[in-house]
């Protein structure tokens, strides 16, 4: 693998002193790439009470892997829920955009793309089944003064999560952390389900649960 980190982190550094610039570059190593990457540079969000992060914290290392196969360990990096990609901040007001990169790994976490989205991957057995959970940006506007048209109360971001599952025919399909959901969804060995479920009591309502009852409908 292509590890490159040291010719990213001179980019960040030429880029401090660039705002709302678009980037747009190619080469990543010895044997060159040829745009797998491009980059957009945009100041904070500062009207509003919190921020479209997935992530609390910045000190995130990542390993990014682009569309042709090169890898990049990145430093600094975080989910942009409201836009789908992964960008790493570069100074206190800006943030490197990323593009054309198919997987992240990210605080044990691993991120594909699925029709141009990044979904995190909960469980994945290619033959069989994949689990994902999808982010999605709520806004709650900003409550302004009718008259002075000050802002009383800044905006709020909630971010929420779905869940979907890639069966045998490959399609995106989203499954509710109910019991009638999951069991309709899996449509096979309802009573091979439900034993298990009842013999490692398990809930259909909680995430890691229903990883392990998508595990074992994947051994069935």
């Amino acid at each position: 693998m292509n590890h490159i980190y040291l010719l990213l982190s001179a980019i960040f550094f030429n880029l401090t002193l660039y705002a709302q610039t678009f980037v747009n570059y190619g080469a990543l190593g010895p044997g060159g790439g040829g745009g797998t990457v491009k980059a957009y540079i945009k100041p904070g969000e500062s009207s509003t009470t919190s921020n479209p992060y997935l992530f609390k914290a910045w000190n995130n290392n990542s390993m990014m892997t682009t569309q042709d196969g090169k890898t990049l360990l990145v430093p600094n990096i975080n989910f942009d829920v409201e836009n789908s990609m992964f960008v790493a901040k570069i100074s206190t007001d800006s943030v490197f955009s990323f593009y054309n990169i198919d997987k992240v790994d990210v605080n044990n976490q691993s991120f594909k793309r699925y029709d141009g989205k990044f979904y995190q991957v909960l469980y994945e057995n290619k033959n069989s089944v994949v689990m994902l959970k999808d982010f999605s940006l709520v806004e709650k506007k900003a409550v302004i003064h009718a008259t002075t048209n000050t802002i009383l109360k800044p905006s709020e971001f909630k971010i929420i999560s779905k869940y979907f599952v890639i069966l045998f025919d490959n399609a995106l399909q989203e499954i509710k952390l109910n019991k009638k959901n999951i069991l309709s969804v899996l449509h096979k060995n309802e009573e091979s389900i439900m034993d298990f479920v009842k013999k490692k009591r398990l809930s259909f309502s909680k995430e890691e649960d229903v990883i392990d009852i998508i595990h074992f409908y994947a051994t069935l």
